[in-house]
């Protein structure tokens, strides 16, 4: 299949250490896809496989690669056989490769049918500083089918550095809230027991709870669905807005927005951000994926850029898809309380299993919970 072919609709969903994106492509044709980072941060250092789907169908729904073969080598002669982690995941150990400032990497990959690829070298540049990070709350509505909705919510802001003006940045964020939920009171419909409330008390198994008479409620168990911590990411890549040699200074560059409500802000909400630095290739990578996501309309609208990214494959017959960057980062974090919220909301009584509201919801504390 020839690259002008392809039709491509990417959504990110960025991650602290590995951004993942969901890919769509127009056509039935078999292509390698390919996700990774390094960092000047501690490994281990992640990569995804996939085979991409058909139309229609998702990464996350995609078909993992296993007993592929990655390795990872800098411009020094270090190498790194990757370990298959099971779900088209792999990385480096623990103790293995670190990456550093000046120093150039690439990966390696033979998929299972015997077809190589390999990353372009990238070089792994300092990510500056980040100065100060702060908000300002805004408040206003809009009109959807004739009603006013409030749109409330933080404009986070970023003041901060570029290690030089030829730099090039990338902004990744993490928000990270906590659900408490209710499965002890959740219900079902009285469907024909006549003196009995048209709901019926079934509160879920994790609750700690059980019904005997469909109508009280008795604790024999403690909850293990009832506190989650649910984490979240921009939806669309954040870039410097400067193709480099212009400025390192970015002042009140708006990085996110976090809407203001009574779930995110059941107590408080944490907001890091990671700025990376990126190569030109990586940044042009990004930023045609960004100007697809805003400038589509249809799914099956001619695609505005032609999204391939940094993966060759050895063979002419083959094509491969995705990025794998060397990025420099540092990071700054910030909580937002409830009582920033300059009025008051009532609380969200949420009745389900905490680990079904989000694929990010889990029930063990992060370690950075104060």
């Amino acid at each position: 299949m020839k690259k002008s072919h392809l039709s491509i609709l990417i959504v990110i969903l960025l991650t602290a250490c590995l951004d993942n994106f969901n890919l769509k492509v127009n056509g039935t044709t078999k292509l390698l896809v390919v996700n990774g980072m390094i960092t000047n941060e501690p490994g281990p250092y992640s990569v995804k496989l996939f085979w991409s789907s058909n139309v229609g169908d998702i990464l996350n729904q995609a078909s993992p690669v296993v007993g592929a073969s990655i390795t990872l080598l800098d411009d020094l002669g270090l190498s790194e056989v990757l370990q298959d982690q099971g779900k088209g995941v792999y990385q480096t150990s623990a103790n293995g490769i670190q990456g550093q400032i000046g120093r150039t990497y690439h990966l390696q990959i033979k998929t299972p049918d015997g077809q190589s690829y390999y990353s372009k070298p990238e070089l792994l540049t300092s990510a500056g500083t980040i100065d100060s990070l702060f908000y300002q709350f805004n408040q206003s509505e809009s009109i959807q089918s004739g009603v006013a909705v409030a749109n409330n919510g933080f404009y986070m802001y970023v003041n901060s550095h570029s290690a030089s003006a030829e730099s090039l940045l990338r902004w990744n964020w993490t928000g990270t809230f906590e659900v408490v939920t209710h499965p002890e009171l959740a219900t079902i419909p009285n469907t024909g027991m006549p003196g009995l409330p048209s709901l019926l008390a079934a509160p879920l198994p994790c609750s700690g709870y059980i019904s005997t008479d469909f109508v009280t409620i008795q604790k024999v168990d403690r909850c293990t669905c009832c506190q989650c911590w649910v984490d979240q990411y921009p939806n669309s890549p954040v870039l410097s807005n400067n193709q480099s040699g212009m400025s390192n200074n970015y002042q009140a560059f708006n990085v996110a927005y976090i809407p203001a409500n009574p779930v995110y802000f059941f107590v408080k909400y944490y907001f890091e951000l990671q700025q990376l630095s990126v190569t030109q290739n990586t940044y042009t990578f990004w930023k045609l994926i960004r100007s697809q996501q805003t400038g589509a309309t249809s799914l099956f609208q001619p695609p505005i850029a032609k999204v391939v990214g940094n993966i060759e494959a050895n063979s002419a017959n083959n094509q491969a898809l995705g990025v794998f960057s060397a990025c420099g980062i540092v990071r700054k974090s910030m909580w937002l309380s409830r009582n920033d919220i300059p009025y008051n909301f009532p609380d969200v009584l949420l009745v389900d299993d905490c680990t079904k509201l989000d694929s990010t919801a889990r029930t063990k504390q992060p370690s950075f919970w104060q």
